[in-house]
């Protein structure tokens, strides 16, 4: 045996009992949580969830207000089309089976319009100028049109203002009028010769609208009488004493 033996542990010295080494984070209280490599996983994950979160709600606003928004729009243009129906059928005496554009009337002045949007269906296009002479009926045209979807539809209007002129004339023979029947004619440059009219014998007040035109009158048994003028806007010229020599 040697000087040394070995000694239960029952009969080791007391202070001395063996150490039990402990590693970071393996179930010991001490550590910090952000020390746990698990909680960037944690808290990325957690960042992104709210993102979306975020982003479905935002989606959802959106959708909502611009349902709101689409449905509002179609009924004021539905209520538009209904009123704009009930006062043509309430001005021009009954419902016009198409619609008619005055309720988008607009001051454009000369040259081109366009108007987009339009759904497909029959519609009544006008063109009007502002005219102080009544029953000047050139300066409004109107004029319909099947608008198709995907097409564009030209339509020409040409309106045109109005003018007047006052005739009066008789037939002398020997420098006394004489009684019969005067046949006149109003010709617009470059146009046809329209029918002859009966010229009252107190004369006649005529609205045409503006331009040239050659005024023709004639007598059985008298010499013809023409005249070159021009008709301008919103003004009356006089032919008022004209004589046909007989």
């Amino acid at each position: 045996m040697t000087a040394e033996q070995a000694l239960p542990a029952e009969h080791q010295p007391v202070g001395e009992a063996p150490t039990i080494a402990s590693t970071p984070g393996a179930g010991s209280g001490s550590g910090s949580p952000i020390d746990d490599p698990r909680a960037l996983q944690i808290l990325s994950t957690e960042h992104w969830s709210l993102l979306t979160a975020r982003s479905l709600a935002y989606n959802e606003a959106f959708a909502r207000a611009g349902m709101f928004l689409s449905f509002l729009s179609a009924t004021l243009i539905v209520i538009g089309l209904m009123l704009g129906g009930f006062l043509s059928a309430v001005l021009s005496g009954g419902w016009a089976p198409t619609w008619d554009l005055g309720m988008f009337d607009q001051v454009i002045g000369f040259g081109q319009a366009r108007r987009d949007s339009l759904p497909p269906g029959p519609y009544t296009v006008r063109a009007v100028l502002p005219s102080n002479l009544p029953g000047c009926t050139w300066a409004s045209v109107t004029r319909p049109v099947n608008v198709r979807a995907g097409v564009v539809q030209p339509v020409q209007l040409a309106p045109k203002l109005c003018g007047a002129i006052e005739i009066k004339a008789s037939g002398r023979r020997n420098e006394q009028p004489i009684e019969g029947t005067i046949w006149y004619t109003m010709q617009p440059e470059g146009g046809p010769e329209p029918p002859e009219a009966p010229l009252p014998a107190s004369g006649i007040t005529k609205v045409l609208p503006v331009g040239k035109y050659i005024l023709r009158l004639r007598m059985n048994s008298c010499a013809p009488y023409f005249d070159e003028l021009e008709i301008l806007a919103g003004e009356t010229i006089a032919r008022t004493s004209i004589a046909l020599i007989c």
